[in-house]
């Protein structure tokens, strides 16, 4: 799913990581506390969107390949 040909997931992504800035800037002293779950979303994040990537990747070979076997039979 896309947001003006941006994917959502990394609009998610980025704003896990403006967060991230701002409870650090913000509240320093309970960062600590709360590094463990921003890690735990940022690493989610980047496995999810790995996953779109190659999905899309997977789907323009498969795509590729079908053309290329059409164009073979002509």
């Amino acid at each position: 799913m896309k947001i003006s040909g941006i994917p959502v997931i990394s609009i998610i992504l980025l704003l896990g990581c403006a967060a991230r800035l701002l409870v650090k800037v913000v509240f320093p002293h309970s960062a600590a506390f709360y590094a463990p779950f921003f890690d735990g979303f940022l690493v989610s994040a980047l496995i999810f969107n790995l996953f779109y990537y190659v999905k899309i990747y997977l789907q323009a070979r498969l795509n590729n390949r079908k053309e290329q076997q059409s164009s073979d039979s002509v």
